[in-house]
């Protein structure tokens, strides 16, 4: 999979900051989706690439684990790369 996209409605803004805080961004709006409350709102559209996912998990793998990543990737997923 090259993409992986994601939609919420414009006023869930913990929603959109939680598909920011995991390297989401916005890729687009369409107008005057939903009806919440007699107002009418945007849905918004996020997507993140694999390269950019690659990157977010792997830095965050590196953070957790430090020395052990090399462990770690042969013991999950069958390999050890060298990050370094």
């Amino acid at each position: 999979m090259e993409r992986c996209q994601a939609w919420s409605i414009e006023y869930n803004t913990r929603a959109r900051k939680t598909l920011e805080a995991c390297g989401f961004k916005k890729g687009g709006a369409v107008r005057n989706t939903s009806l919440v409350n007699g107002e009418k709102w945007n849905s918004l559209r996020f997507d993140i690439l694999r390269e950019e996912y690659l990157n977010i998990r792997e830095n965050l793998l590196r953070k957790t684990l430090g020395e052990k990543l090399d462990e770690y990737l042969k013991k999950h997923c069958g390999l050890a790369k060298n990050f370094e």
